[in-house]
């Protein structure tokens, strides 16, 4: 591990505008790691930097981890598993016995309104903190991984007045230039300008994939920005994935199958709904679907066939607000994930489930290929026969062992190799 010789600037305005949040983004989740991990190293964050209402201003190193231990202990709160309201419903709902949910959907608490103004008061004080007397140090590395407020350039000029500053900057994806119809429309105004201050103050870039790294530079370059460093890491899964039984866990009695992630468009949930609903109509024995994830944007057809159609009633549920652990503990134990998206910058879900042990059945495109290393089944995210057949063939006992037992082949990356690597390319700016 190569050590670092400029000191390190984390960028902590995404980290303080959520604390408190009970259901994490994977931004949240990815910003929230680097914080934690990095201040938590000795001698690599030097200071924090936070843009508050009379510009950016520093804070100690120790605020930092305690920031970032503060927002992990947040949600450990919420990762109860076993003590998960919403499990009770869940697990009636896969037992198909007597308290099982009486509808398609279900969602966990929220975030009270007395709770909501005492965390934007908290944030307003992150805003208005200034530490007395500190500045950038000079020769400093300055990390952004939110993508905060890179849409407000004017936030960044400063960048331009000190260029002994090296800004490296996380670029999750370019899908809202790439797919525009799969995002509300202010995203075709908003991103480029995320993009422009990356690539125009950038020295070097952190991606998470080979592929989206590719795509991002043929961007710069079709646009003419000046190539710089691009560090490609994969994300792990969360540590608690890593422990899998030895031997490989059985599958569950009750066959089930998980889709994880936001709805939204993009996620292709029709193909996966509409499957379901010709399983009913042939009366097939299917396993059950469980989609957990938050009600995205532009759902209208989703939410009309969760809520209207018979044939659902029983064999799907979809679940927002689910604990981290509750959502674990469930996919260890179902037949496969499901991953039909038409287009991704990346997927956690799947890394964390091939590194639990639970088979992949996803989409055949290449970020995906690329992330499961090959250990998933693919699917055209337009061909329904073949994901019913997909499905379907979990149904034996027999296959979806022999299905968990392929999973091993999986090379899970870990957060400890991580940032080992980040840190020694950091060294090498």
């Amino acid at each position: 591990m190569g050590l670092i010789q400029r000191p390190v600037i984390f960028d902590t305005t995404h980290l303080v505008s959520r604390q408190g949040v009970l259901t994490p983004s994977g931004i949240d989740r990815v910003d929230t790691a680097y914080a934690h991990h990095l201040a938590n190293r000795r001698g690599v964050i030097h200071a924090g930097l936070h843009y508050g209402l009379r510009g950016p201003h520093l804070y100690p190193r120790d605020r930092v981890a305690a920031l970032a231990d503060r927002q992990l202990e947040a949600w450990k709160s919420q990762d109860v598993g076993a003590a998960d309201p919403l499990l009770p419903q869940i697990e009636a709902f896969l037992a198909g016995g007597e308290g099982a949910p009486a509808t398609t959907r279900i969602e966990g608490p929220r975030l009270t309104p007395p709770q909501n103004r005492r965390l934007a008061l908290q944030t307003l004080g992150h805003r208005l903190y200034r530490q007395m007397g500190a500045d950038v140090p000079r020769g400093a590395i300055y990390v952004n991984v939110a993508q905060h407020f890179l849409e407000v350039p004017f936030l960044f000029r400063w960048l331009a007045r000190r260029p002994d500053v090296m800004p490296v900057f996380f670029l999750h994806d370019i899908l809202p230039i790439e797919y525009p119809e799969y995002f509300p429309a202010e995203r075709k105004v908003r991103f480029p300008r995320i993009l422009s201050t990356a690539l125009t103050r950038g020295r070097a870039l952190i991606v998470t994939c080979e592929t989206t790294g590719e795509r991002i530079r043929r961007y710069a370059r079709d646009h003419g920005y000046d190539p710089v460093p691009v560090h490609v890491a994969p994300l792990p899964a969360d540590d608690a994935f890593h422990r899998r039984p030895t031997p490989v866990q059985p599958v569950d009695d009750v066959p089930f199958v998980m889709a994880i992630g936001t709805v939204e468009p993009r996620k292709n949930h029709l193909l996966l709904l509409n499957l379901w609903r010709r399983f009913a109509e042939r009366s097939l024995a299917a396993p059950k679907l469980l989609i957990v994830g938050q009600i995205g944007w532009n759902n209208e057809m989703v939410l009309d066939m969760l809520d209207r159609s018979p044939g659902l009633r029983g064999r799907v549920l979809q679940v927002s607000g689910l604990s981290d652990a509750a959502c674990r503990q469930l996919l260890v134990r179902s037949r496969a994930l499901l991953a039909a998206s038409f287009s991704e910058g990346y997927g956690i879900p799947l890394v964390e489930a091939l590194t639990g042990g639970v088979p992949v059945i996803c989409s055949d495109i290449p970020v995906f290929r690329e992330i499961t290393q090959g250990a998933a089944e693919f699917c055209h995210p337009l061909d329904g026969p073949v994901w019913e057949r997909a499905i379907l063939r979990h149904m034996n006992l027999a296959h979806a062992e022999a299905a968990r037992s392929g999973t091993a082949s999986f090379r899970p990356p870990t957060w400890e190799r991580y940032f080992d690597d980040l840190i020694a390319f950091l060294s090498r700016l």
